[in-house]
């Protein structure tokens, strides 16, 4: 438990004490933190509820494989990264460590662009570190690179966006929704708009539903078929900061013009997934992950839409709490939160045996 409380505590203490003035956004404290992170979640030894799957899937399947094997299978970057894992004689640690670089330094691009990127760290490690790049890691490595793309939206730069997400689809197909968003928010009339709306449609249609019509059938037969454990609680925690958003939109557009209509959207997603939830738990589960780099920036930047009703120091004090909170009740009552323990690491247990 000591190692999940310190890679809580450290960006939760950095949060309150970075002045606001100033914040410590430089290379040469964000560089050392990147590689204590990328070690913490990439050297990680039998941890995360997937861990087993994916061990299997490496010892199995991905071993049998040749370069063009991985080319035509499911998520094709991530099969031939396992591939090559294999090749050069390495286990699936190094698969491991390679998607926890991707991920970490997407966070990290995506966190020195905000007000208080300690405050935003601290909310990833909360949930989106701590499950998604422990547990869904071909899912972590398309968010790392979709956090990496919004940092390159956020500056304009809409073709490097586009690349990115094109990088993050393909190690999980459901990153595709990111290239819709992007065009929506890019966009300059309706037509434009028109296209990225059926853009996303068939893209998550293809992403999540092409060749499991039947099985979707089946899910209003036998309602145990597609469910997903906690759904509404991860979704909630994307509609809380939505709501935030869409509350103080007007003070949102005008302190932060440039983003406005990307973070808009993706609120919108947020809120009117919540309803959507007893029918297609998985699919909104899954999809809602590409909505975190929301609630990360809504609420990292919550102290300065709040300055006329709670001092910025508290404000930042109450998001901490919030996810501590969160934090813990993951850890202690999640159904699978016996698969983060005990926290086991590659590099803790080679200086063991020196």
């Amino acid at each position: 438990m000591l190692h999940y409380f310190l890679a809580f505590f450290y960006p939760a203490l950095m949060a309150m004490l970075q002045p606001y003035s100033k914040p410590w956004k430089g290379w040469g404290i964000w560089f050392p933190t990147s590689i204590l992170y990328i070690l913490f979640v990439g050297l990680r030894d039998e941890v995360g509820a997937d861990w087993g799957n994916y061990f299997f899937m490496f010892e199995n399947e991905a071993s049998k494989m040749n370069y063009m094997d991985a080319l035509h299978h499911g998520d094709p970057a991530f099969w031939l990264l396992q591939v090559w894992v294999d090749d050069m004689g390495w286990d699936v640690h190094m698969v491991n460590l390679f998607c926890a670089i991707i991920f970490v330094w997407g966070l990290v691009t995506l966190l020195r662009k905000l007000p208080n990127p300690w405050l935003g760290l601290t909310i990833a490690v909360a949930y989106t570190m701590l499950a998604v790049a422990m547990g869904y890691v071909r899912q972590s490595v398309a968010l790392g690179l979709v956090f990496w793309a919004i940092a390159y939206i956020m500056d304009g730069k809409y073709g490097r966006f586009l690349l990115f997400v094109a990088f993050a689809t393909a190690f999980h197909k459901s990153a595709v929704l990111m290239a819709g968003i992007g065009i929506f928010h890019g966009g300059r009339n309706k037509y434009i708009k028109m296209i990225a709306g059926l853009f996303i449609l068939v893209g998550v249609y293809f992403a999540f539903v092409s060749g499991y019509e039947s099985q979707y059938v089946q899910r209003y037969v036998d309602s145990s078929h597609f469910h997903s454990k906690g759904a509404y609680i991860r979704i909630l925690m994307n509609a809380i900061p939505g709501l935030f958003l869409l509350y103080f939109r007007n003070r949102w557009k005008k302190l932060y013009p440039n983003d406005y209509t990307l973070w808009l959207l993706m609120a919108l997603g947020s809120v009117f997934s919540l309803p959507l939830v007893p029918f297609a738990s998985t699919v909104i589960d899954r999809l809602g992950l590409y909505f975190i780099p929301m609630q990360i920036v809504v609420l990292t930047r919550l102290p300065q839409l709040l300055p006329k009703i709670l001092p910025p120091r508290i404000v930042t004090a109450l998001v901490i709490g919030y996810y501590a909170l969160a934090y813990i009740v993951f850890l202690k009552f999640a159904a699978w939160s016996f698969a983060w323990f005990p926290y086991q690491n590659q590099l803790i247990e080679w200086f063991l045996t020196i």
